[in-house]
């Protein structure tokens, strides 16, 4: 017996089905969508935490390539430097 989501457009039978399903089936019924929300938050916010993981290795990764690009840069003007200068 499935729990009536809509009081107001209930016919006489399914209030009386809706009286008549023992409590025991809808607390079932209640725990089932509690599992199902802990089950969607759970996943929500794992995948919050991956995406900042992938947002923080990406950034890292940028930092570091600016990091090495830099020195390249600076290799490169002190080896003209110094041919200029010999």
């Amino acid at each position: 017996a499935a729990l009536a989501l809509d009081e107001n457009n209930l016919t006489p039978s399914q209030i009386k089905q809706t009286l008549e399903t023992p409590t025991n089936v809808i607390n079932n019924q209640l725990q089932q969508i509690v599992k199902m929300l802990e089950n969607l938050i759970r996943s929500t916010s794992e995948r919050i935490k991956a995406s900042k993981e992938d947002f923080s290795s990406q950034a890292t990764r940028v930092m570091k390539n600016r990091r090495i690009n830099a020195a390249n840069n600076l290799i490169k003007d002190f080896q003209q430097f110094v041919e200029q200068n010999e």
